[in-house]
């Protein structure tokens, strides 16, 4: 169960990142390809976007996990495509950020709080990658 969580974590990461933006890497022009003078691209070739610190995957995965488990936020606002994920250096610290998207025309509301999601960031020790806290956005 565990494993199978950790997979789709990671799937959730990698697909939000593709059209995110991340502390990392540059989005690569799909122009410049290595391609040599006769050959055809494969259609299905895609290019990654996003070059992502395997520090930062590992404590996104801690802290998606703490996501998933929180008892203070409801299990519809829980959808991590409802959020904009980052991340954050302190010393040996990582925080991961999770920002919840707004409904157009909704307005920020006292505590983070969205109709989609709650604004919350887990503390990540860089060593063990364990989730040392969490704090909710005001």
């Amino acid at each position: 169960m565990k494993i199978g969580l950790t997979i789709y974590s990671l799937i959730i990461l990698l697909s939000i990142m593709s059209v995110g933006s991340c502390v990392q890497g540059e989005r690569l022009n799909p122009q410049k390809k290595n391609i040599r003078d006769g050959e055809k691209p494969l259609k299905d070739e895609m290019l990654p976007l996003r070059n992502i610190p395997g520090e930062y995957m590992r404590a996104f995965l801690s802290a998606h996990e703490a996501f998933l488990a929180d008892n203070e936020i409801p299990v519809q606002k829980k959808r991590i495509q409802n959020y904009e994920v980052s991340f954050s250096e302190e010393e040996k610290l990582i925080k991961v950020y999770f920002s919840a998207k707004r409904k157009p025309g909704e307005l920020d509301s006292l505590g983070g709080e969205s109709e989609l999601g709650k604004d919350v960031y887990y503390l990540i020790d860089q060593i063990n990658f364990k989730v040392l806290s969490k704090k909710f956005m005001k």
